[in-house]
């Protein structure tokens, strides 16, 4: 059985990136979007081959076969999505910054430590050109 993915916030990076990769894993499988409008969450599911979209959070985290949830939102969404989404029992994938207070961010680390579930960050640009010839000159003494 594929591992299931929920998605919060279906917007350019989630449409170009995320959701695209999760369809493409013989592994994975999108079940459900979860977006403000009900519309846009609905093109994002049929779009990447994923079930249904949602404009309500209890209800997007029912959805079934969901394993983690992806957080895709601004940054001052993360918490809200991230911690119910924890304590539902899904692993979060959260973009990066964190949250926008250190108050939410202990609140993350500390539901995923309740609920035993796994918490990550994406950090797409750890390889960008710019950043490994950065890298390169801060090892070399440059």
């Amino acid at each position: 059985m594929a591992f299931g993915w929920g998605i919060i916030g279906p917007g350019g990076y989630t449409d170009t990136e995320i959701a695209p990769a999760i369809r493409q894993s013989k592994d994975s499988k999108l079940v459900a979007v979860l977006s403000r409008r009900t519309e846009r969450a609905a093109t994002c599911a049929k779009a990447h081959a994923g079930d249904a979209g949602y404009d309500d959070l209890q209800q997007f985290l029912r959805h079934p076969g969901m394993d983690a949830v992806y957080i895709g939102t601004p940054n001052n969404l993360h918490a809200e999505g991230a911690i119910p989404a924890m304590n539902a029992g899904k692993h979060v994938f959260c973009e990066i910054s964190m949250a926008v207070s250190e108050a939410d961010c202990i609140a993350m680390v500390e539901a995923a430590k309740k609920n035993k579930v796994k918490f990550g960050m994406d950090y797409q640009t750890r390889y960008h050109p710019a950043n490994v010839d950065l890298k390169k000159m801060v090892q070399n003494g440059d």
